[in-house]
């Protein structure tokens, strides 16, 4: 795959009969499909693609809590042991979400792992308390 200096995101939206026929146009310039595609309005489907030098890493964790709070106050919570991969100071994206959309930042500290799930803390406000959406992060051997 063709990289670039940095990530790079476009969303493809589509009727589904022509959704395969555009992501595959863009795989050969050199994006790659961001987990599956997910229903749009009226009847299309979208599909988040990507590029650059982290392209081969991107994970996606799906959200099992999010608690709302001020700048420095909230968190985001997925499941298993995935605090290595959320270090303080990390940027990650949220996609799919009823209200927190958005990047954020872990917080100073880091991530911690208890339970069965990973506690994200944010420097950014948590506008929404629905545990939906998803967390599209890169491997932390190649994250910022």
């Amino acid at each position: 795959m063709a990289t670039v200096a940095l990530p790079e995101y476009q969303l493809i939206s589509a009727l589904p009969a022509a959704l395969g026929p555009l992501v595959d146009a863009q795989v050969a310039l050199g994006w790659a499909a961001l987990g599956v595609p997910y229903p749009g309005a009226a009847g299309v489907l979208e599909q988040v693609m990507f590029r650059g030098q982290v392209a081969s890493f991107v994970s996606e964790y799906a959200i099992t809590t999010a608690t709302v709070g001020a700048p420095l106050l909230g968190e985001f919570e997925v499941a298993d042991d995935q605090s290595n991969n959320f270090h303080a100071g990390y940027k990650f994206t949220i996609t799919r979400s009823t209200g927190n959309d958005g990047v954020y930042t872990v917080l100073d500290g880091g991530s911690t792992y208890a339970a069965g799930f990973t506690t994200i803390p944010v420097n950014e406000e948590v506008f929404d308390g629905t545990a939906d959406g998803f967390i599209e992060g890169w491997s932390g051997s190649v994250g910022p």
